[in-house]
């Protein structure tokens, strides 16, 4: 795996801490979203699959967050045409709009084949 410092990578996330209602109105808590506004460093690890040496193969990915708001449906659907497939329709119109997080990786590292 080649890694190019400063290399974006997007995520998505659709999860939202509390909802209330205030003034007969709906409220969203984003507390990861405020988070990451209030400290931008964040880690993205995953399990990649297989295994190296009897270990369980992962990737982890330090950096710098920068939220966007709005886009998220569009982000979503270019990437159900690459993993689902060509011509699927994800997520269901009328999605909000939601948030993106691009992650600025600052450091790249975990086990697997492409450690070496």
């Amino acid at each position: 795996m080649q890694y190019v410092e400063g290399q974006q990578f997007s995520i998505y996330e659709n999860h939202s801490i509390m909802n209330t209602k205030h003034n007969d109105e709906n409220v969203s808590n984003y507390k990861k979203l405020m988070n990451i506004q209030r400290d931008a460093r964040v880690a993205l690890s995953m399990v990649t699959g297989g295994k190296t040496n009897g270990l369980d193969n992962y990737l982890v990915i330090d950096g710098r967050a920068r939220i966007t708001e709005g886009g998220a449906p569009q982000l979503l659907n270019r990437l159900a045409q690459i993993y689902v497939a060509p011509g699927t329709t994800f997520p269901p119109s009328g999605t909000p709009q939601g948030y993106i997080a691009r992650i600025t990786a600052e450091r790249i590292h975990g086990i697997g084949p492409w450690s070496e």
